[in-house]
């Protein structure tokens, strides 16, 4: 007759062995969750969308000027409600194909999407032409760009007001997961505590327009 500290023992070892069955199941799941909250993270904070530069006026309500700093800036004239296009060449730097949407909305209606452009165009004049619009969504590879049109509207502009638009706010998706994101159009600190204007804003409302 097994005494009750034998069985004690035998119901330990049967518990040591269960769990040594177990483990390795346990540890691939933990794995696997590890890997997809990772892969999650990174997929939200993947960012591979950049503007290089800007590709001509394409409206003659649109030129491009210079301040007293030598900043430039592409700048709309008229009066309230006129529009101006310009285009911008758009950069897939990442790894991973991206679908582009368009534009996300905006609290305004100041900027919208016109279409977009290929890289080249046969007529060979930068960023295309009107007739070489082409609608939205697009897919832009690993490595790829893009021609990106934008209409920019003008606002009311009261005596003294200056209106720049210094992003532009995209709608893509890309690793399953759909980003709506603000791409700079304007100054960027290059973190060596200078300014590098490495593409050209829009001013709406300004001294100049």
């Amino acid at each position: 007759m097994a005494t009750a500290t034998e069985v004690s023992a035998s119901a330990s070892t049967t518990g040591r062995r269960r769990w040594r069955r177990v483990w390795p199941f346990v540890a691939v799941l933990l794995a696997a969750a590890a890997m997809a909250a990772g892969w999650f993270a990174y997929s939200l904070s993947y960012a591979p969308l950049h503007i290089d530069t800007y590709a001509g006026t394409k409206s003659r309500s649109v030129t491009l000027e210079s301040d007293d700093w030598g900043a430039s800036r592409l700048v709309l004239h008229g009066h309230r409600g006129q529009r101006g296009q310009v285009a911008y060449l758009l950069r897939n730097d990442g790894r991973h194909t991206v679908r582009l949407s368009g534009l996300a909305p905006y609290d305004g209606d100041q900027l919208r999407a016109a279409g977009w452009t290929p890289f080249l165009t046969a007529n060979r004049v930068g960023g295309g032409l009107p007739s070489d619009l082409r609608n939205f969504p697009v897919t832009i590879p690993p490595g790829k760009a893009i021609h990106l049109w934008i209409t920019a509207v003008r606002p009311k502009c009261g005596p003294g007001t200056t209106t720049t638009v210094w992003s532009v706010r995209l709608r893509w998706s890309a690793l399953g997961v759909e980003h709506r994101d603000d791409i700079p159009l304007g100054l960027v600190d290059d973190r060596s505590g200078t300014y590098e204007q490495t593409v050209i804003p829009i001013q709406l409302c300004g001294p100049r327009s």
